[in-house]
């Protein structure tokens, strides 16, 4: 059996909406990964001060 072409525009949205959740998900990974570096970067500098390196 061959799916409607109405079957195929609910799959082919289904797969829009998860890509678009993925790519959120991602980004909000991407800025928690960013933050995360600037942090350890701030943390590194701190301590090569501390240390006078």
């Amino acid at each position: 059996m061959y799916a409607s072409p109405a079957d195929e525009q609910k799959q082919t949205l289904l797969l829009i909406k998860k890509i678009q959740q993925r790519r959120l998900s991602l980004a909000e990974q991407q800025q928690d990964i960013k933050t995360m570096l600037q942090e350890l970067d701030h943390l590194e500098q701190k301590l090569k001060q501390g240390a006078a390196i």
